[in-house]
């Protein structure tokens, strides 16, 4: 018998299967090496870039000035530790604070920060305690929001409403107060010239829920009482903080008696509204009465109310 040729019968099945294989080989090799490829840092690093551009391009494109606003509002929330513990203590404290001018970028006393925002010619609030912030003002708000919720649940009166008007109330005081602020600088002699940044009033205003959330948590640890005297307190705080921080915001005027006059009626009455405000957002029936050791409790204001109510619905 002879031998079977060559690439014939079992033996071209094995060799035609074998380079199959083998030509599958270097597809897997393909794919391993473009794996390897993404996992680059540099190339990442590259693709990165290209992505923040391109996005950056668009942006500028169909939406003219978000870049700008994006800018602004990072600004104000360049905050660190360091200045809240210290905004924290100037606004429970306004008393004992000298200097209240803000740092501009040229002053020498400025610590230049490579990585801060220089969309504004002041300097961010992490190197100037005197520069306004968001940060505060919506943690503070958030937690008011909360503690409003919490007196609510303990009277057994809560419902997820609440919520909702507490947080519609909060932005109505909000706006009402900036709109009555910026419409009395037009009262001002060149009042269509002094114009604060509106995200500064925002800032100045929205510092009193810090204030306010502090003072729920004092009532609700010791009572209606203490609570009481410390948001008069509180509100001499605001009101001296917001007519210096206005003081500097809003320039003397260069000429005319009549214009000192008017800047200064209107400073009292920025400073005069906080304790509007704060009584408005602060005022709760839901807090029970300041105990003391040796003396009897009394019930909470508007206690015999609801119980009458409840009699006559029996």
């Amino acid at each position: 018998m002879y031998p079977p040729p060559p690439g014939s019968s079992h033996g071209g099945d094995a060799g035609g299967y074998g380079q199959q294989q083998q030509s599958g080989m270097p597809n897997m090799a393909g794919f391993q090496n473009m794996a390897n490829l993404a996992e680059n840092p540099m190339l990442q690093s590259v693709a990165k870039e290209n992505f923040l551009q391109m996005q950056a391009q668009l942006t500028n494109k169909y939406m003219p000035g978000a870049s700008s606003f994006w800018n602004s509002l990072r600004y104000y929330f360049h905050v660190d530790n360091r200045y809240v513990i210290r905004k924290l203590g100037l606004l429970i404290f306004p008393w004992r604070h000298r200097q209240w001018a803000r740092i501009r970028f040229n002053d020498e006393s400025m610590n230049n920060d490579p990585s801060a925002p220089r969309t504004i010619d002041f300097a961010p609030p992490i190197g100037d305690v005197n520069a306004p912030d968001l940060y505060l003002p919506t943690m503070a708000s958030i937690t008011y929001i909360l503690f409003i919720g919490l007196l609510k649940g303990t009277t057994k009166s809560f419902n997820p409403d609440v919520l909702q008007n507490t947080f519609s109330t909060c932005t109505l005081v909000l706006m009402v107060e900036i709109g009555a602020m910026k419409g009395s600088l037009y009262s001002l002699p060149g009042g269509a010239d002094v114009k604060p940044a509106l995200l500064d009033m925002v800032a100045f205003a929205g510092y009193k829920y810090v204030l306010v959330a502090l003072n729920l948590f004092i009532g609700i640890s010791l009572g209606r009482t203490v609570y009481n005297v410390v948001m008069f307190y509180l509100c001499l705080c605001m009101a001296f903080f917001v007519y210096r921080t206005m003081e500097q915001a809003v320039p003397a005027p260069a000429y005319e008696d009549t214009g000192h006059k008017r800047r200064l009626y209107f400073l009292v009455a920025c400073a005069a509204l906080q304790f509007l405000t704060i009584f408005f957002l602060g005022f709760t029936r839901d807090l029970g009465e300041t105990t003391f050791p040796g003396f009897p409790s009394m019930p909470a204001f508007g206690a015999d109310d609801e119980y009458a109510d409840d009699e006559a619905d029996v």
